[in-house]
């Protein structure tokens, strides 16, 4: 319960009127109903997601994995990455150098974001392009 209390806020997804209904799409899925940040996120030292350095990956992922940095950042993230090739990924595990997805996010890929609709996908993609480069681990 404290855990809970610490780290935990049960929020509702609120659109951004500032940005595109696309965009706000992408934001609901990865953040909310896809929750990517649960692998793709540090975690502090009692196992809270790092929030100010979400979605940059991680050494430690699921089973002691590393997980890759998925925002844009050019180095060690998808910064290099075009919005079809973040889609064509999630729609066939095949990464633009043409190596495939490994790990958990096979199992991801198989059950959940290859049955997004298309435009589901370029939304994924619209929002994971627009977040603020961080270096991963």
């Amino acid at each position: 319960m404290l855990w809970r209390w610490l780290h935990f806020d049960p929020v509702r997804f609120a659109a951004d009127p500032q940005r595109s209904p696309e965009w706000n799409r992408g934001a609901y899925l990865v953040r909310h109903l896809g929750h990517c940040g649960e692998c793709h996120s540090p975690r502090n030292a009692l196992g809270a997601a790092e929030r100010d350095e979400a979605l940059s990956g991680t050494s430690d992922g699921p089973v002691g994995k590393k997980v890759p940095n998925i925002t844009p950042d050019k180095a060690d993230g998808i910064g290099r990455w075009s919005g079809v090739d973040i889609t064509y990924f999630l729609k066939t595990g095949f990464l633009p150098d043409g190596d495939v997805a490994g790990g958990a996010m096979t199992e991801v890929i198989d059950q959940s974001t290859s049955h997004l609709t298309d435009a589901d996908r370029a939304a994924i993609a619209a929002y994971l392009r627009s977040l603020p480069p961080r270096s991963g681990p």
